[in-house]
């Protein structure tokens, strides 16, 4: 691999990490509270970026099998 894929994977994996630290840090409680998103509690934000993840790992798996983005459900 080149130096930027190197460096914007070892930022994905950094900032995943963090995250997960940042999570299981938190108690039940804390994820029914308000988020920074006007109208979502935290869970409902830690629940789009996981969906995020799934739908952007579902195009990078599709563009590197050659069968391109999935369609439907992820």
């Amino acid at each position: 691999m080149n130096d930027r894929a190197d460096q914007t994977i070892d930022a994905l994996r950094g900032g995943h990490d963090y995250l997960t630290a940042v999570v299981h840090g938190l108690a039940t409680a804390d994820l029914t509270r308000p988020s920074g998103a006007s109208e979502w509690d935290v869970s409902q934000v830690l629940s789009h970026l996981g969906s995020g993840a799934e739908i952007g790992l579902a195009s990078l798996e599709g563009a590197l099998n050659g069968t391109g983005p999935k369609d439907g459900d992820f």
